[in-house]
């Protein structure tokens, strides 16, 4: 198990290592191969109907929440903007408004 897992770490990051030399030179191969997936997921998709198993919606749902997650975090790159918002969650979870407000009255 140790073995295959090191191969398919060392295979994904020979690819990441090399996806811009690759798309870069292969932008027509890659743009049809991407639009040949969306074309054939969207039939898929259309010919099997809507998704109505709740877990599965739940699932989903949980995805993209963890998808925008990880894309507020990536885009957070000023840090006073992260640790403001990051104080005020904090106040907020350990209901300290009413103690800054005792504090500004005062």
């Amino acid at each position: 198990m140790v073995a295959g897992s090191s191969v398919t770490l060392w295979i994904l990051r020979a690819i990441f290592r090399n996806l811009s030399s690759v798309v870069s030179s292969y932008r027509d191969v890659v743009v049809a191969y991407i639009g040949i997936s969306v074309v054939v997921s969207f039939a898929i998709c259309y010919y099997r109907g809507p998704i109505t198993e709740p877990r599965l919606l739940d699932l989903i749902k949980w995805l993209l929440q963890a998808v925008g997650l990880l894309m507020v975090y990536a885009g957070c790159q000023v840090s006073l903007t992260y640790w403001t918002c990051r104080f005020w969650s904090c106040c907020a979870h350990c209901h300290l408004w009413d103690l800054t407000a005792l504090y500004f009255i005062i």
